[in-house]
Order: structure tokens, then sequence, then C-alpha cells
């Protein structure tokens, strides 16, 4: 049996994963949000890195709201449905921005703007 741990969620990860420390390792977190400080238990762990869920929801971000799918938690197939559209197109722009430094090395003020294109339907008649 594995022990829970306390986390505060400090950033956000592809794929919809919180990230947090617990004694200087990164933890990534199942559908965690930045602000949640939470109770969660390791399920991969790895020399700099580990993986883990929450058991259970200490203090809930800002950011989170109350996902609209029942099977938001069990599913896996939306990684953002626990924040608003607007959270999760700032989390989207914030996780490129951080790749494109990291993989491609880019500095921040190289960067171009990101700007969203947004898709609308076309009622077909």
């Amino acid at each position: 049996m594995t022990m829970s741990e306390e986390i505060t969620i400090i950033n956000i990860a592809n794929g919809g994963y919180g990230i947090g420390r617990i004694s200087g390792k990164t933890v990534f977190v199942d559908s965690a949000v930045p602000g949640d400080q939470l109770l969660v238990e390791i399920y991969k762990d790895a020399k700099h890195y580990s993986f883990a869920r929450t058991n259970r929801v200490i203090e809930p971000s800002q950011l989170r709201i109350q996902p609209e799918c029942p099977n938001f938690n069990e599913c896996g197939g939306c990684s953002y449905l626990n924040v608003s559209y607007q959270t999760e197109l700032d989390f989207k722009m914030r996780i490129l921005a951080e790749m494109l430094q990291r993989i491609a090395g880019m500095a921040i003020a190289d960067i171009p703007a990101i700007t969203l294109g947004r898709y609308t339907e076309v009622n077909k008649t």
C-alpha cells in the first residue's frame, strides 16, 4: 500500500497534468489545476519525476470548475474540462511557449505572439 502525500500544484503540463513537487522531486498529477492543494498517491515513480493521482482535494484552485461531463475523471479523453475554456486556452498557450523555450531553445523575446483561431460551425441548410 502506498502512502498519500500532500502537494500544491504550481504549473500545468501537456496532457492535463498539474505539476508540483514532493521532497524536491517533480510530480505530475492527473487532472490537477495550478493552485490546487491535494492529497495524492504516487502510481509511477522514476528517478527524477513521479506521476500521481488525487485521493482528495484539500483546497481547490480558484481556476477549478465542475466538469459538465460525468465521465471526466474516468474517461481521460478531455484533459481540461475542469477549467473554463479561456483558462484552457491560457494553459495551452503557456505550454506551447514553454516547449518552444525548452525544446527549440527560443528565448521568450523571440517567441512570436500566439493568436488563436476560432472554429465556427457553418449553418448547413
